[in-house]
């Protein structure tokens, strides 16, 4: 994700990065088929921040699992998304870094950030279903809210973070 940022007349960016990482346990190879996306699927351009602008930026982001198993219809199956806490390893905190500056962002449940996505501990939630698979392929979404909460800002320049996902598949 990327954001420009003004500040006195100049131009800083975010950018945000999701890396997503699969597990399948070795009994579903050749009998399950799952694919994982998000939209958008690059980096996003956050529009401009204003530190003197008193709105959060708010940037949902569509997570959608599909899975299929035609000839295994009827057979359970469960998943689990988990985000880990960026580079500043805080699932509740998470900020990007520009050198030894910060700017505080959530991955959030809801526009309103009150809960943060993460491992299931400390208060953060995760992404899971379970399911039995059905004659043909079954898409499941949620919209992750990535949010900039209105924040003083010291140093213009290109904020980064990286999230790491796991996706757990099982049956």
């Amino acid at each position: 994700m990327s954001i420009n940022v003004v500040q006195r007349g100049l131009i800083k960016s975010l950018s945000f990065l999701m890396v997503f990482i699969l597990y399948i346990m070795p009994n579903l190879a050749g009998k399950i088929s799952c694919t994982s996306s998000y939209s958008p699927t690059s980096n996003v351009n956050m529009g401009t921040f204003d530190p003197y602008n008193y709105t959060n930026i708010v940037i949902p982001v569509t997570l959608t699992i599909t899975c299929s198993g035609p000839e295994n219809k009827g057979d359970p199956i469960s998943y689990l998304y988990t985000f880990d806490g960026g580079g500043g390893g805080n699932m509740s905190a998470r900020r990007m870094a520009l050198s030894s500056n910060y700017i505080n962002y959530g991955l959030c449940t809801t526009s309103g950030c009150k809960e943060n996505y993460g491992t299931g501990s400390k208060g953060t939630y995760l992404v899971s279903n379970n399911y039995k698979l059905p004659s043909s392929a079954r898409s499941d979404s949620w919209i992750l809210y990535f949010v900039v909460p209105v924040q003083p800002l010291s140093t213009p320049g290109t904020y980064n973070d990286t999230i790491n996902v796991s996706l757990s598949l099982s049956y």
